[in-house]
């Protein structure tokens, strides 16, 4: 029997990917659990990662040198304060509990999980991106 949450981590898979519109042939780089073993990638893709890296500016900018010209550089977290509605749930009842354990909650940690963030992110990283395309899953 499968989980509610791999039901949802695959959906997000499939339509990640469907929304980025690059072709599955060519390299393919995944900057969250890849090697980065690949001389040029079409898509450099931090799927659920960036907002575990110390520095995410730092990784999109890495993402940029390894993809070519014409790829595509691309992210997703989870929006864990807002959309990631079993984790808020979960969050919102455990700091009524005890008020420290939101220091713990990712809403609270991982700020960078948030559209208008993960965009300006990019905006940061990117000098002169034109039309971020952004989603909420």
């Amino acid at each position: 029997m499968k989980s509610s949450w791999v039901d949802g981590a695959g959906r997000l898979a499939r339509e990640f990917v469907s929304w980025l519109e690059v072709p599955v042939s060519g390299h393919w780089l995944d900057v969250g659990t890849g090697t980065g073993a690949v001389a040029e990638a079409i898509c450099a893709v931090a799927s659920l990662a960036l907002n575990f890296f110390p520095h995410p500016g730092a990784a999109v900018e890495e993402q940029l040198e390894l993809t070519s010209a014409e790829g595509v550089v691309a992210a997703c977290v989870w929006d864990y304060a807002g959309e990631m509605q079993f984790l808020r749930y979960f969050w919102d009842a455990a700091t009524r509990v005890d008020p420290k354990a939101a220091e713990l909650d990712e809403g609270q940690r991982f700020p960078l999980c948030a559209p208008d963030a993960l965009e300006r992110l990019f905006d940061e990283a990117v000098a002169g991106l034109s039309e971020p395309l952004l989603s909420s899953y």
